[in-house]
């Protein structure tokens, strides 16, 4: 990652600028720092203590920016000029398709910090953990701009979440069970037709 390259280079410096074989406190820092991130990087517990600073002071907040940023974007440049030159339907997905890759990155980033917490800590924190993200998670609805798409697709929101959570700090539930009902779930994708022209674009076909 930029990081351990980041904190490779000062190293180096570090023991050029030192020129002898005696090593400081700093030069420590910089070797178990890059020994932390490449533990987080490889999903290997170390020192979970020092593991969990990092994540907190370097990795999670520019993760949780990147993501939110990438929320607030809405519609690209590329695909209102599409819209502005009446470019065809398959045209217009496409590069709604390479819009929303960045968005998957910026959002794989971040679980990936979020697990890389998870699992350093307690089973108690990390279910508290797991409820305060989630709720950061619903107030970045705000930051979703209302675009005018015709129809948009995604995954069903998981309705279990929170009462199973609730139901932990209830004490119905104990962390076992709590862990295993928050294990990730294959969610089927919904499909809102927002405008009078995308639902013009129904057709019947059977009752079941």
């Amino acid at each position: 990652s930029s990081y351990i390259y980041e904190q490779m280079r000062s190293l180096v410096g570090k023991c050029e600028t030192t020129g002898s074989i005696s090593i400081s406190s700093e030069i420590t820092g910089l070797v178990n720092n890059i020994k932390y991130a490449q533990n987080i990087q490889n999903g290997v517990v170390g020192d979970a203590a020092a593991e969990l600073q990092l994540l907190d002071e370097k990795f999670l907040p520019p993760a949780a920016d990147a993501y939110t940023k990438e929320l607030q974007v809405g519609t690209s440049d590329d695909y209102k000029a599409a819209v502005s030159a009446n470019k065809s339907d398959t045209a217009k997905q496409a590069i709604l398709k390479d819009d929303a890759t960045d968005l998957d990155v910026a959002r794989t980033a971040l679980q990936t910090m979020i697990t890389a917490k998870k699992i350093r800590m307690s089973s108690s924190d990390a279910v508290k953990y797991l409820y305060e993200r989630i709720t950061w998670t619903y107030d970045q609805e705000k930051d979703i701009p209302n675009d005018d798409y015709d129809v948009v697709i995604g995954p069903v929101a998981n309705d279990r979440t929170m009462p199973i959570i609730s139901l932990y700090f209830t004490g119905i539930y104990d962390i076992e069970e709590t862990i295993k009902r928050l294990m990730p779930q294959k969610l089927c994708d919904q499909y809102t037709f927002r405008t009078e022209k995308a639902i013009k674009k129904l057709k019947f076909l059977e009752a079941k």
